[in-house]
């Protein structure tokens, strides 16, 4: 991030951007510097979902065996966002923002605990790293699983539903014209 800083400018705030720096405040926890990063890129306008997407990508590249089937919308988010910032290694994590709660796993197998859920008909969603921290008896359980590495788990309490990973990231990566952006900027991607 001290490598990007350098980059930043804002029409809004001119030469005063420098007031912001450093964005992070590197005397605090590995989850405090994360969450400095994830603050700075909401508040510049990024939804919750996007900024991590950003800050905890998707392995993207062209080797069949990291992106599977992965969108061509998708890939160009994630390189155009490549060319942004650098993957964060780190936990995964929890956030409440707004009317929305999010979590993602890192696809980095190192460090990286498992997620498991449940979802009980009587509208609890419980979110833990191991099964059992409450005790929910089975005739109230609507749903459960596990929050595989690389996905987001998206509460939208809003709209009262859970939005699906792929659901998510798609809406995500189609709201611009990344590919367009990419060739227009970069050339050939992919």
């Amino acid at each position: 991030m001290r490598a990007r800083e350098s980059k930043f400018e804002s029409k809004i705030f001119g030469p005063e951007i420098q007031k912001i720096l450093p964005v992070i405040d590197t005397d605090g926890s590995d989850s405090a510097m994360f969450d400095n990063a994830l603050e700075m890129l909401t508040l510049t306008g990024r939804s919750l979902p996007h900024a991590i997407m950003m800050m905890i990508p998707e392995p993207w590249g062209d080797h069949e065996s990291l992106s599977g089937s992965m969108s061509e919308e998708k890939r160009a988010f994630y390189e155009y966002h490549s060319f942004l910032m650098e993957p964060w290694d780190g936990p995964r994590i929890y956030r409440l923002h707004r009317r929305q709660s999010a979590s993602a796993l890192c696809w980095i197998v190192t460090g990286c605990g498992p997620s498991r859920y449940y979802v009980t008909k009587d509208g609890l969603v419980v979110m833990a790293s191991e099964v059992g921290v409450l005790d929910i008896p089975p005739d109230n359980v609507q749903s459960k699983g596990r929050l595989h590495p690389g996905r987001m788990f998206l509460v939208d309490t809003e709209a009262g539903r859970i939005v699906d990973d792929e659901e998510l990231k798609q809406q995500i990566a189609t709201e611009h014209p990344y590919g367009q952006w990419l060739s227009d900027n970069v050339g050939e991607t992919g």
